[in-house]
């Protein structure tokens, strides 16, 4: 009994210990099945030797491996398979295919030192062959109903608006999306602040900076005053502020904002007046005409006044201000960065985000077109290199298209196509004045951007400030509200003083631990300005500086030295109140404007204000009768001398001026005397035609020669083909080549060929002329 019983235990345990066995064997079997096919999984991604594919679909799965038949989800999910890959293969090329669909994010999307290359690889995000990833923040809103009763909304609009709740994650809503495109908030009817401009003011009085004089009934003591913003030119044609309302004054018909103002809170001054230059936005008492809305973030209501007379399905509110990060390490204290490199954004469209709020802390580039360091692109680069951005779409969004902030080198910016953007195309902001030259080496190249300036008017296309050896070649700009093209730094005077002289702009961006010297010698600044060695090149400019005054379509204004503008063209510019086509303002020295060519507009040619070279440029049936406080009139050229600070002589030459319209005087201005006036500037061997006008007789060119200048200038026909159809071409007799004039060609200006069709963009000068 007692063997019996042994054996079976023994049996008992054979066979225990045969079924572990065996479960073991499954279970080894099993890991060695699973990491089988987690590698024949990434295998499968891979589509040619040391470069792996990923595929992304609106109907995928994050849990996917991420191959075509069994695509991934999302973005993130995307990043961290890239991330994997790059494990095992670190220099890999690596392609992220989108399938067509919207592609909401909830969050911005970052890419940091992880999701980057050695810079000799790529890491590309690019729409599937033949169709369009759309990349975008807004959420859908729902749930439309009609408003019956709601207090101090106008009498016109009632039984016409809608409203709905604000989701619950969202905090400030600026911009709204129909079917896309960006709704405009309900506004008031504009005024002129009825307080004098002034010339000269105390930056320390704040109350020239904060409290907004309204017009009697306008106001109201509103119960969500930070919702009602203040859209304001202060003072000068050139800046536009948009601020929020901190309280409101009844008895005195005054609004305090929340955040000084640019300029003092006046009319704006008289022989550039733009009136009305103020009205308040987002209020219900605003709401009068279809296709407005208003947002209550205290109640958290929208109301919308649809123009189809019911709301659609496709109206969205952008969660975020920023779609996309690309950001190393950045210190402004250290000397070095690291910058993230290789990645690339291809064939992508990219909308729906929103402007951002300015701050107590903002730093301002010139007349605060822009804020230093600010989220509010769709596509943001912060410390990067060796990046492109190829064949996108920047579209229908409140803030910038594409941010280049602090470290940024050879970054490509290339065949984009931006439109409908709140503020600027392209922005390229470096570090403040100091020894940290790090935003260089950029290459902006044949994009299309037009409409773009929406909300704040007074946004450049295309911004480089304190960012030089950049070449912004071949783009097509047009149709916007004010400069096609700054460069810029921070204007000499800024350095010595003692605090800054407007509350926000330039004096907190410059590095006062590196920029120890507050004298004011001239030299000293001029290592701190990095807006240096730029070519801006055949570039084609049309209908620009539509809205407010000042300005030019290429401006340069307190940036480094030897900045090329060479073979543009510029035309149909009609705004009068605008300053030139081409300018060197305030502070500017060692600049070369040549080959650039002027046609068809209502404006001067250019200004030219310190020690600056104009040479071999023409200017074609230009056309103002704009007359300043001083009594010169604006024709083709105005040059100041008062600001060329002793250096030498500005160049003036060599230029063509030529008008079949006799209907404008060419006048030559600066600030004193004849004698102080010319002192400085180079003036002659030029070409100068006016049909039906004897130019050469004239008492003001007299005085010119008599002061020394245009004495080898001739008066003749320089004999263009047929310069109202575009054929500025000459015959081999001309004048021009007396005063050793080239010739200049449209050839090679504008869009080429490889821009994508797909766009379907205006011709331009080609064809198509508005």
């Amino acid at each position: 009994m007692a063997k019996l019983l042994i054996n079976r235990k023994l049996i008992i345990v054979s066979i225990y210990l045969a079924i572990i066995g065996e479960l073991g064997a499954r279970n080894i079997n099993s890991v060695n099945n699973s990491i089988k096919r987690h590698y024949n999984q990434t295998e499968l991604v891979k589509k040619h030797s040391n470069e792996y594919v990923i595929y992304v679909s609106t109907n995928g799965n994050d849990s996917n491996v991420g191959t075509e038949k069994n695509p991934l989800a999302s973005l993130e999910g995307a990043k961290i398979k890239v991330r994997h890959i790059k494990t095992n293969h670190p220099s890999a090329n690596i392609i992220v295919y989108l399938h067509k669909g919207y592609y909401q994010l909830d969050k911005t999307f970052t890419l940091g030192l992880k999701d980057g290359t050695n810079g000799n690889s790529t890491i590309t995000y690019a729409s599937y062959p033949g169709e369009e990833a759309i990349i975008g923040s807004g959420i859908k809103l729902s749930h439309w109903k009609l408003v019956k009763n709601l207090p101090y909304l106008p009498v016109i609009a009632r039984g016409h608006v809608y409203e709905t709740d604000i989701p619950d994650d969202i905090q400030n809503i600026f911009t709204m999306y129909d079917n896309g495109i960006m709704v405009p908030r309900a506004r008031s009817k504009g005024f002129e602040i009825p307080l004098p401009h002034l010339e000269s003011y105390e930056p320390s009085d704040k109350a020239l900076f904060n409290k907004l004089v309204c017009p009697p009934g306008l106001l109201r003591n509103w119960d969500n005053p930070s919702d009602i913003e203040a859209i304001v030119v202060p003072n000068f044609p050139w800046t536009l502020n948009i601020l929020q309302l901190a309280s409101v004054d009844m008895n005195t018909h005054t609004a305090t904002t929340i955040l000084p103002s640019t300029y003092p809170l006046r009319s704006v001054v008289d022989y550039r007046r733009i009136n009305p230059n103020a009205w308040l936005e987002n209020a219900i008492d605003f709401l009068g005409k279809p296709g407005e809305w208003v947002v209550n973030t205290k109640l958290k209501k929208i109301w919308y006044w649809p123009k189809s007379g019911i709301p659609d399905n496709d109206i969205r509110i952008p969660k975020l201000s920023t779609l996309i990060k690309v950001a190393g390490i950045t210190n402004k204290l250290k000397k070095t960065d690291i910058p993230v490199k290789g990645i690339v954004f291809k064939n992508l469209c990219f909308m729906n985000a929103d402007r951002v709020l300015w701050n107590i802390n903002d730093k301002g580039i010139q007349h605060d077109w822009a804020m230093e360091d600010k989220g509010d692109a769709l596509i943001r680069f912060r410390g990067a290199e060796k990046c492109k951005v190829l064949n996108c779409e920047f579209i229908n969004s409140g803030g910038d298209g594409i941010r280049l902030d602090y470290y940024c080198e050879h970054i490509k910016i290339e065949n984009n196509e931006f439109n409908n953007l709140g503020q600027s195309a392209i922005v390229c902001i470096g570090y403040g004045p100091g020894k940290k030259d790090v935003n260089k080496y950029n290459f902006i190249f044949n994009n299309d951007i037009h409409d773009c300036g929406q909300i704040y008017w007074d946004s450049p296309m295309i911004i480089l400030w304190q960012s030089g050896n950049n070449i912004v070649s071949n783009n097509f700009i047009h149709d916007a509200p004010r400069q096609a093209i700054l460069i810029s730094g921070v204007r000499y005077s800024y350095f010595f003083a003692k605090t800054g002289l407007d509350p926000r702009q330039y004096w907190k961006t410059i590095r006062w631990n590196e920029v120890k010297y507050t004298g004011r010698k001239y030299e000293y600044y001029i290592p701190f300005l990095h807006a240096k060695n730029n070519v801006i090149e055949n570039n084609e400019i049309r209908n620009v500086l539509t809205m407010m005054g000042d300005g030019a379509a290429i401006n340069i204004s307190g940036a480094g030295l030897r900045n090329i503008v060479r073979h543009n063209l510029i035309y149909d510019i009609k705004n009068t109140f605008a300053d030139a086509a081409l300018r060197t303002d305030d502070y500017q020295k060692g600049s070369v404007f040549e080959d650039n060519i002027v046609f068809r507009s209502k404006i001067p040619g250019a200004v030219v204000k310190g020690e600056n070279i104009f040479k071999n440029n023409y200017f074609i049936n230009l056309v103002t009768a704009y007359t300043v406080p001083w009594g010169g009139v604006f024709g083709n050229v105005e040059a100041y001398a008062h600001q060329s600070f002793g250096y030498g002589k500005s160049n003036w030459s060599h230029n063509v001026f030529y008008s079949d319209i006799p209907t404008y005087d060419r006048k030559f201005y600066a600030s004193k005397t004849v004698g102080d006036e010319y002192k400085y500037v180079f003036w002659d061997y030029n070409v100068y035609y006016m049909k039906g006008i004897d130019l050469k007789n004239q008492e003001y060119n007299k005085l010119l020669r008599a002061a020394g200048k245009d004495t080898h200038s001739i008066y003749e026909n320089p004999g263009f083909k047929d310069p109202s159809n575009w054929n500025f071409s000459i015959s081999d007799n001309s004048p021009i080549f007396k005063e050793g004039i080239n010739p200049i060609l449209l050839q090679g200006i504008g869009l080429t060929s490889s821009f994508p069709v797909r766009f379907h963009p205006d011709k331009g000068f080609r064809g198509e002329i508005k």
